[in-house]
């Protein structure tokens, strides 16, 4: 008989053996949503500063104050991580419909680009739901709004979209551009977030469709229309981040 100890299985089911490591990997993706979906909600009706990490563990049902830390890291790596994992499908829909609509000459196709991946996105999250309540507080906090929360796969895709946008509005003054790319994104964030935070306290679900062509209409008016008054460009200081690409888009 050969007794040679390094042939002689280890003691356990081999089948319990083999899954274990999966089985840990999947409670620990569990855990991990369920902070997520925990700091969303407080995010969205508290306030992103007013809510701490072991608050965050708390009402995610955990025992261990420090789970936000173990899981997911710092607060900021949280929001990061909640803005991507709702960032990447938008991403993803506004890619294909930037494709799609290459070489449109009409500009109410761009804008749809931009605003239908979205409430599309919002949709698909049912009622309730926090996240478009946190966004809006993320792009009118000063210390958050230019961190790296932005440096997502939304950005470089919502840039292309604006880029092929652009000279479907050639008549706008050279000026207004940085505005009106800033009242853009403000309609359309704040507006969703209002919509959101009614459904949540009526109970009756968003018509995101509405919601959805009421914005397109109303961005591509607004884009479309020139100031009689627009100041002239050349008479304006450049502005901080002239050239630079708008980080909350």
């Amino acid at each position: 008989m050969n007794t040679d100890a390094s042939e002689v299985p280890p003691a356990g089911p081999p089948a319990a053996r083999r899954h274990e490591p999966s089985r840990r990997q999947a409670q620990a993706d569990t855990t991990r949503s369920q902070l997520l979906l925990a700091a969303e909600r407080l995010y969205a009706t508290h306030g992103i500063s007013e809510v701490s990490n072991r608050q965050v563990a708390e009402a995610a049902g955990s025992a261990n104050n420090s789970a936000v830390g173990y899981y997911l890291g710092t607060k900021s790596d949280l929001l990061e991580a909640m803005l991507s994992a709702h960032n990447d499908p938008i991403a993803q829909d506004m890619k294909r419909m930037v494709e799609r609509t290459a070489g449109s000459p009409h500009l109410h196709d761009y804008v749809q680009c931009l605003v239908r991946p979205y409430t599309d996105h919002l949709a698909r999250l049912g009622t309730p739901s926090w996240f478009a309540r946190v966004i809006a507080q993320v792009v009118t906090d000063p210390t958050l709004v230019r961190t790296r929360l932005f440096e997502t796969t939304l950005g470089p895709t919502m840039r292309q979209a604006f880029s092929a946008m652009w000279p479907q509005i050639a008549a706008a003054p050279e000026g207004t551009v940085e505005m009106r790319q800033h009242v853009l994104r403000n309609m359309v964030i704040h507006t969703c977030a209002e919509q959101e935070r009614l459904a949540h306290h009526s109970g009756t679900p968003a018509d995101w469709e509405l919601v959805s062509e009421v914005l397109i209409h109303s961005v591509t008016a607004i884009l479309t229309h020139v100031p009689e008054c627009a100041a002239d460009p050349s008479d304006s200081a450049p502005s901080e981040h002239s050239g630079d690409p708008d980080p909350t888009v």
